[in-house]
């Protein structure tokens, strides 16, 4: 080969070479996305405005786009979560979220918040406290992380028996929506408020002590909870939201005379086959006893003046 002939393939190879390590360098090294699991933890991955987190950043983007899944590790000091943070985002496996985050967002027009569709999320840490926890109010289930993971971790560990201290007077509407990881409750006096569906299909909760306290069972607080098989209902409750206790494990109640307002469908396709309703209780409201298959047994006082469509259908 002439001389001018090698010189010339030299610097073309040399080029090459120069060129492979600049994009190295500036790239970084190449991610099978097959099996990594990104972690994105710096603050240039996300778009933050103030305190209230957006979704990611280019930066954020463009390194997750290296990885089929990753985990989202959302700075401290974020206070909010925007309802667009991390909607329909189907590579994010896990989120840390810490304690200083309050609010999730959600869009009424539109029907989702933070966490929509986020069908590939199997862990939630949450780096404050059970009380800090039960106080966040997740307006419905789409914005609340564990409905999709189905277990809430608290500093690293997976809850199951929860004690909420004295002190704490309120829960969150959806706080525990589709928690499988639940198995027990303890609910101090202190608290005077829990929202709505708050417990829905936390299947393998078997106990809940309710506090003296509370005058209202809100909206499907119980619903889909196959495991829980018995409840006292305080004396204190005066009213009972729809579809409170509907498709549970409960198999008896007995429902105090303060009662004076239900909503429909309240044990609607339970497994109840036990009732007894107190003097003072003046109506049996619609559906509420509506395919309970089991049912074998109701007391019903002679304070009950109405029965109301399809109390006991099917």
């Amino acid at each position: 080969m002439p001389k001018k002939a090698i010189i010339s393939v030299l610097c073309v190879t040399f080029a090459v070479i120069v060129a492979s390590l600049t994009l190295v360098l500036t790239l970084g090294p190449k991610v099978n996305a097959d099996d990594t699991v990104g972690v994105l933890d710096k603050a240039e991955y996300f778009n933050i405005s103030g305190t209230t987190l957006n979704g990611l950043s280019s930066a954020g983007t463009t390194y997750g786009n290296q990885f089929s899944k990753y985990e989202v590790v959302i700075p401290d000091g974020v206070t909010a979560l925007a309802y667009t943070a991390f909607n329909k985002d189907k590579k994010i496996v896990g989120v840390t979220i810490p304690a200083s985050v309050t609010s999730f967002g959600y869009n009424r027009n539109r029907g989702y918040g933070t966490f929509n569709d986020c069908t590939n999320l199997a862990t939630v840490n949450y780096l404050g406290t059970i009380d800090q926890w039960v106080q966040i109010n997740f307006y419905e289930y789409n914005v609340n992380p564990v409905f999709y993971a189905k277990k809430l971790m608290i500093n690293g560990e997976e809850i199951s028996d929860v004690v909420i201290s004295d002190g704490v007077t309120s829960i969150g509407n959806n706080v525990f929506y589709y928690c499988k990881s639940l198995t027990s409750i303890t609910i101090p006096d202190s608290v005077t408020t829990i929202g709505r569906a708050a417990f829905v299909s936390c299947s393998n909760l078997t106990s809940v002590e309710m506090p003296n306290t509370i005058e209202n069972i809100s909206d499907s607080l119980f619903m889909g909870c196959k495991s829980l098989t018995s409840i006292t209902i305080p004396d204190s409750v005066t009213s009972i939201g729809t579809f409170a206790f509907a498709n549970s494990g409960l198999t008896s109640i007995t429902i105090p005379g303060s009662v004076t307002s239900f909503g429909e469908g309240l044990f609607k396709e339970s497994s109840l086959n036990s009732v007894t309703l107190t003097e003072g209780l003046i109506c049996i409201s619609e559906g509420m006893f509506e395919s309970c298959k089991s049912l074998t047994s109701i007391t019903i006082p002679d304070s009950v003046t109405s029965v109301e469509a399809y109390a006991f259908a099917n």
